[in-house]
């Protein structure tokens, strides 16, 4: 477990244990989806949109929320298997190869 995620983790957990508040401040929206009820998103100085997380992260209102959202890296992207960088075999090749 990485040292960020144990300290999410800690964050969390004090949270409800001691009753604490918390107001992150990052540029990692996943971050802002583990430790935050509400999520306030700021363009220039400005709020540009504030409800509550999982409102503003699945259904962005603002046109800067949307670019943040998209350019954030997706743990699908980061999973998927290893291609190989040896070419198809198709029904084709199998066949001359054989022959």
């Amino acid at each position: 477990m990485s040292v960020q995620a144990q300290i999410l983790n800690l964050l969390i957990k004090l949270r409800f244990e001691r009753g604490l508040s918390y107001m992150p401040i990052t540029h990692d929206l996943s971050i802002g989806r583990q430790v935050t009820d509400r999520l306030y998103v700021m363009h220039s100085g400005r709020v540009v949109e504030s409800a509550p997380t999982e409102e503003v992260l699945s259904r962005p209102r603002d046109p800067y929320t949307a670019a943040l959202l998209k350019s954030a890296p997706r743990p699908e992207q980061n999973c998927s298997p290893r291609r190989s960088n040896k070419p198809e075999q198709t029904d084709e090749t199998r066949t001359s190869e054989e022959g």
